[in-house]
């Protein structure tokens, strides 16, 4: 089976490196992927899988836009027309507006070069390329929403009316996108999670496994923030619980991972809070090096200390857990969105948002207990196989596509509009 797969940056950029997974698997699995990112950022793959790099506004992209228009010009228009009147709003409108020669470029590329089924991840404007590429060509379409996507609401119910499928990767989203959808449309709605790859020996990764304890020689309790510097995930509280630790925290080392916008700001924090020797900063780590960290044991525990930033501004539930989960290592994070989901019945800490005496309680606790590392850890590990299995997971996902892709083809012999 052929499956084109909408993407906002991937393979070209460092994010979303779960989609490349889960398309990675597809292909292990048998089927023909192909990626479509709408906003490539860089000009290497970070995949073997074939993928059409054309960006937004490019030469190419215009070309093959206007080569769609003059050919099909009614369909465009039916296509497009939705993504702009049934936008939700001026700003979302516009945002739409951006990516219409992208959504006919993808439908000229698709219309040369066809597949069995399309795969929109995001329903905010990869899901409004996928509609338009989906409306022109008639290549059925099936939507995954995340976080922020989910509660911008860009057209979502639109959007649900043409898919075969809308998949949440949490309760939270499913249920918010079902009181978006049409109710003849809410039927279509379904929850699959993501999934981690699981290892296969944990050993190294979790010195209490081997038997090993505590690291020898007094070193310091390390720990990962594997999160990139933005508001969202809450380094500053993190930092001032450290900081709140006083002589106690020199028993830490916490490496963030990641870049943003915040980085000067928690920077400064750590200056003034005269922890340089406890907090590092070094970058952006990908995403293997990261699990070779895992493997070798090099931390003994992962934090995210998210925040909720309102009522539609939080965490789903974060991949980057669910890995480190998967080795066996225990977790530390905050009660906000789908966060508790993952981490049910003790399958890592949590604690509040923006409580740092709450964050550093939690870190004292895992260090002086080797007990309670080792039991949180292998929960954690449990959790992830039973629910959060990236093959499994996938292999449903798999079923999904191919079953709506199966209606498609009924309604098709039965002279339905695909």
């Amino acid at each position: 089976m052929k499956i084109g797969y909408i993407t906002a940056v991937a393979p070209y950029g460092p994010k979303e490196t779960f989609v490349l997974r889960e398309a990675e698997t597809l292909r292990d699995l048998g089927q023909e992927v192909r990626l479509f990112p709408i906003r490539p950022q860089t000009g290497e793959k970070g995949t073997t899988l074939p993928a059409m790099y054309c960006r937004a506004h490019g030469i190419a992209c215009y070309r093959r836009a206007l080569a769609m228009v003059f050919t099909h010009p009614l369909r465009c228009t039916r296509a497009v027309g939705p993504m702009l009147f049934q936008a939700g709003g001026f700003v979302k409108m516009l945002k739409n507006l951006y990516f219409v020669p992208k959504g006919l470029a993808t439908a000229w590329y698709l219309w040369k070069h066809p597949v069995d089924f399309l795969h929109a991840h995001w329903l905010a404007t990869p899901a409004t390329v996928g509609y338009i590429a989906s409306a022109v060509t008639g290549i059925p379409l099936g939507l995954t929403g995340h976080r922020y996507d989910v509660y911008e609401n860009n057209a979502i119910a639109c959007k649900a009316a043409r898919a075969r499928f809308v998949r949440l990767i949490d309760e939270n989203g499913y249920r918010h996108v079902l009181s978006l959808v049409r109710p003849e449309d809410r039927g279509k709605v379904c929850k699959l999670y993501l999934g981690a790859p699981l290892p296969e020996d944990t050993t190294l990764a979790h010195p209490e496994i081997s038997g090993q304890g505590d690291r020898p020689g007094g070193e310091p309790f390390s720990f990962c923030v594997p999160a990139n510097l933005v508001e969202i995930k809450g380094h500053r509280y993190l930092i001032e619980a450290l900081r709140r630790m006083g002589e106690k925290a020199a028993a830490f080392r916490c490496f963030c991972y990641g870049e943003g916008e915040c980085r000067p700001e928690l920077e400064r924090l750590v200056r003034e809070g005269g922890l340089e020797a406890v907090v590092s900063f070094p970058g952006y780590r990908p995403n293997e090096r990261l699990m070779e960290d895992y493997r070798n044991g090099r931390f003994q525990a992962v934090v995210l200390p998210s925040v909720a930033l309102s009522a539609t501004e939080h965490e789903g539930i974060p991949v980057c857990l669910m890995e480190t989960m998967a080795w066996g290592m225990p977790v530390i994070a905050t009660r906000t969105g789908g966060i508790p989901e993952l981490l049910a019945d003790g399958s890592g800490l949590l604690v509040p948002d923006k409580d740092p005496d709450a964050l550093a309680d939690a870190l004292l606790r895992l260090k002086d207990d080797p007990a309670l590392r080792w039991e949180t850890g292998e929960k954690g590990r449990r959790r992830v196989r039973e629910a959060f299995d990236n093959r499994r997971n996938t292999e449903a996902l798999l079923r999904l596509i191919i079953e709506s892709s199966e209606t498609a083809k009924e309604w098709e012999k039965q002279g339905g509009a695909v």
